[in-house]
């Protein structure tokens, strides 16, 4: 993801502080965040743990300006099993013209014979597109990790192309989205307060990830 912006847009990385790196026992987390000059948010948690027996990759882009989803991906192996996420979030102010979905749906649909998997839980989940990706697998995890730098691709394409929204008004949306996942839950929302407890979590949910304090 890092990669395919940086290609595009100025990205300047943010000063976190001591919450760029958090353990707790056996598990240790790494933070990334980068200002995506006139566009928004992204966010790069890293988690390993269990002598790299259990490691995790998320990655959540925000935008304020342009009218597109919020897109958060998950890759997170434990075993010899990975899942692989991509979740886009209708947060748009503006109606899409159905481009995004409809090339997000093709590449979900060519890999319609690997296990679907879905841990998304919570009233927020109402506002998670049916293009969206996840799937499950111990024999086929480097094509779905190919299938989700497609939709990188796609969005980062889309992204292009999006219109301008109000700044303000998109930065509301995401704040809204952060806030209905600190208030409804949901399994990583969960595990970051049980781990780090509420005013930290709240800090990377709502700052971090989606750029409330921007």
């Amino acid at each position: 993801m890092i990669e395919k912006l940086s290609s595009k847009y100025d990205l300047n990385k943010v000063t976190i502080g001591s919450d760029s790196k958090l353990r707790k026992g056996l598990l240790h987390f790494t933070i990334d965040r980068y200002d995506v000059k006139g566009v928004g948010n992204l966010c790069i948690l890293s988690m390993q743990g269990y002598w790299g027996l259990v490691k995790m990759e998320t990655v959540i882009f925000a935008s304020e300006t342009k009218d597109i989803p919020l897109l958060n991906t998950d890759n997170i192996s434990f075993g010899k099993k990975t899942v692989q996420l991509v979740e886009l979030y209708d947060t748009r102010i503006i109606s899409g013209d159905g481009s995004l979905e409809s090339k997000c749906q093709a590449v979900k649909d060519a890999d319609a014979d690997i296990e679907d998997y879905f841990a998304t839980t919570g009233k927020y989940s109402a506002d998670l597109l049916s293009c969206s990706y996840g799937k499950s697998t111990k024999t086929d995890a480097e094509r779905i990790v190919e299938s989700a730098k497609k939709y990188v691709d796609i969005f980062v394409e889309e992204l292009e192309g999006a219109p301008y929204r109000d700044t303000k008004a998109g930065k509301e949306k995401n704040v809204e989205f952060a806030e209905s996942l600190l208030k409804n839950g949901g399994p990583a929302v969960n595990k970051i307060k049980k781990m780090f407890g509420e005013k930290t979590a709240e800090r990377i949910i709502r700052d971090h990830m989606y750029g409330a304090d921007r």
